[in-house]
């Protein structure tokens, strides 16, 4: 197992709902752990990428209709 981390910025939520919303997405798509800030539009998502891609998870929020940017990815320590 590679556990990896995704730092993403997401732009267009606004409440909790909407980040409810999100962490379930990514949960399904196989994320598992997810920690997202509303006030700064980010979430920080740890994956096993052996499992799933980054562009999967970021493909996962976009289907909700927000606008999604990895900003980095890289090996969990």
């Amino acid at each position: 197992m590679a556990k990896m981390v995704m730092n993403t910025k997401i732009e267009g939520m606004h409440c909790g709902g909407c980040m409810s919303r999100i962490e379930q997405a990514l949960r399904l798509a196989g994320a598992q752990d997810v920690d997202i800030t509303i006030e700064r539009q980010f979430a920080h998502i740890v994956f096993d990428d052996a499992k799933i891609e980054a562009s999967a998870l970021i493909d996962a929020i976009k289907s909700l209709g927000y606008k999604a940017t990895n900003l980095s990815t890289s090996p969990h320590e």
